[in-house]
């Protein structure tokens, strides 16, 4: 009830009426991003935050990525990052996040075991996967195709991977 009130006053309050409270769930992100409800309140905050606390959101996120994607809570909280920084209100002036996100996962050219290898096949990490097929462009879904083939005979294999 206490998570929902607080979403409710993210949806409806100006943020400079909330900046104190929104100070602090911003500091409690890598907490909050695994919990089962405080994980709502983060992707609230991506959805219907400022541009700067969705930027910071997703800091969080690119540097906990492969934590975050084994966790069932924190990898919703992922998915949401990826589809906020891609298709989002402020997706326009989140581009260099957006990429740096895409690339934290997909790895540099040449890195045989980027984070993207580990997360194909985990039961949650999978799901934030297709997410990235689904909101890649140019380079990035040709590199995450080269790993995908690259590794399809386990996947294949794998209950998660299929």
């Amino acid at each position: 009830r206490f998570l929902s009130s607080l979403q409710r006053l993210l949806e409806h309050c100006a943020s400079h009426q909330l900046q104190r409270m929104l100070d602090l769930i911003l500091d409690a992100i890598p907490r909050l991003a695994q919990d089962p409800y405080g994980n709502y309140v983060v992707q609230h905050m991506l959805e219907h935050g400022r541009r700067d606390d969705k930027k910071r959101i997703i800091a969080v996120v690119q540097a906990n990525i492969v934590e975050f994607s084994r966790h069932k809570c924190s990898s919703n909280v992922v998915e949401k990052a990826i589809e906020i920084a891609t298709i989002g209100e402020h997706a326009q002036v989140m581009e260099e996040e957006r990429t740096a996100l895409m690339r934290k996962v997909i790895g540099e050219p040449g890195d045989h075991n980027p984070p993207l290898r580990q997360m194909m096949d985990d039961r949650f990490g999978n799901f934030i996967v297709q997410r990235m097929i689904e909101h890649a462009r140019g380079p990035e879904r040709e590199q995450l195709r080269q790993h995908l083939v690259a590794a399809e005979q386990q996947l294949k294999s794998s209950s998660h991977g299929r």
